[in-house]
């Protein structure tokens, strides 16, 4: 039995619960796919946007995410075109690679965060070119456009049960380090005085951003992924009125900015269904910052 089958079989309850929904859309199996993989990718990017913005880090994950790019090229090399677990599995290596280098950097280095980023970044892009260019005889730049601007609407079973286990480890983490992060964040000195390892939690958030980055391109693109982890948390950070909420705030914001976004590129047809989606969580943080504006008077 294949992955796909497997997981066709694990998901049809919830597929025949969505069935019913009073969405339009829903009688397409490819449609309620494309949904459920947007309503788990957006809530992981979202919790996890929560320290990318507490952090100052959306420009790391801007890196991850271009890092994408060049783990795909080298894992088409690896493997071949068709080889889509093999090519999404050496994005995503690729990718953790580059997130703990950039984490070891910025323990290590001198330089400001930002510095290292910006050496790093360029430089992951730089590769992933090249190798495209030096092996473009092999179909690797036609291979490229989902992984580039999503292909949501083509997510199989099989793609919606990786993402829904990967959301295992995203919450789990959650849950165990959620107020160390944000700690770490705020003020790291007190966090190590409070016996709190900065360094191994660190390296453990970044590695677990780049995973759910490279994971979600699919769905999104790489072009905009970094919207869902920081618009949503941000919108969050505008309203909450304590730590916490900030968590609760950024999964209903980004919930909403995933089923608005599928159903609205669903009903305009021609629109790209990942876009649509971080232009609806941009728009719900453009009326948290209206929001928090006429709470301040």
């Amino acid at each position: 039995m294949s992955f796909d089958s497997l997981a066709g079989q694990l998901l049809a309850p919830l597929d025949d619960l969505m069935a019913v929904l009073p969405l339009p859309g829903m009688e397409y199996g490819w449609h309620r796919n494309a949904l459920l993989a947007a309503l788990l990718v957006a809530p992981m990017c979202a919790t996890l946007g929560i320290q990318v913005v507490t952090f100052r880090m959306a420009f790391f994950s801007d890196a991850v995410a271009h890092s994408a790019y060049t783990g795909v090229a080298l894992g088409i090399l690896a493997f071949g075109t068709h080889a889509t677990v093999g090519v999404t599995l050496a994005m995503m290596a690729f990718g953790v690679l580059v997130g703990l280098g950039v984490a070891v950097l910025r323990e290590r280095s001198r330089q400001a965060p930002d510095a290292v980023i910006g050496v790093v970044f360029p430089a992951v892009v730089a590769l992933g070119l090249v190798v495209t260019a030096l092996a473009s005889d092999r179909g690797l730049t036609a291979t490229m456009g989902p992984f580039l601007f999503g292909d949501v609407l083509n997510m199989t079973a099989g793609d919606v049960l990786f993402l829904a286990l990967l959301a295992v480890p995203v919450f789990v983490f959650q849950a165990a380090g959620y107020n160390r992060l944000l700690l770490i964040g705020l003020n790291p000195v007190l966090a190590r005085t409070r016996g709190i390892r900065t360094g191994v939690w660190s390296a453990a958030f970044a590695a677990l951003v780049a995973l759910v980055v490279t994971g979600s391109v699919r769905t999104v693109g790489v072009l905009v992924v970094g919207g869902l982890l920081v618009a949503p948390a941000a919108a969050a950070r505008n309203v909450a009125r304590s730590a916490g909420g900030m968590f609760w705030w950024a999964l209903v914001f980004s919930t909403i900015s995933a089923v608005v976004g599928v159903e609205l590129a669903f009903v305009l047809k021609k629109a790209p269904t990942g876009p649509v989606v971080i232009l609806c969580a941009t728009v719900i943080y453009g009326l948290s910052e209206a929001w928090r504006s006429a709470h301040k008077r």
